[in-house]
């Protein structure tokens, strides 16, 4: 048996529905190459579409911080 983190996926963020509208393909993504561990970015995605459904890019823009880093 391993250990399977729940990922408290609680609101859509600017780098979400990015990873979200571009299919979560971690090839054209830079995340994996910040990361020192394997993106779970994928995972998260999943479990937002579940809970919410599919993100508002503009609305989520519009709520995001000016200056706000999306990474």
């Amino acid at each position: 048996m391993t250990f399977q983190p729940q990922f408290q996926a609680n609101r859509w963020t600017l780098t979400a529905a990015e990873c979200y509208s571009n299919g979560c393909n971690c090839s054209t993504c830079d995340m994996p190459l910040m990361l020192e561990t394997k993106c779970q970015m994928k995972r998260i995605v999943f479990e937002l579409v579940r809970k919410f459904g599919a993100p508002d890019i503009e609305e989520i823009k519009q709520k995001t911080p000016k200056g706000f880093t999306k990474y």
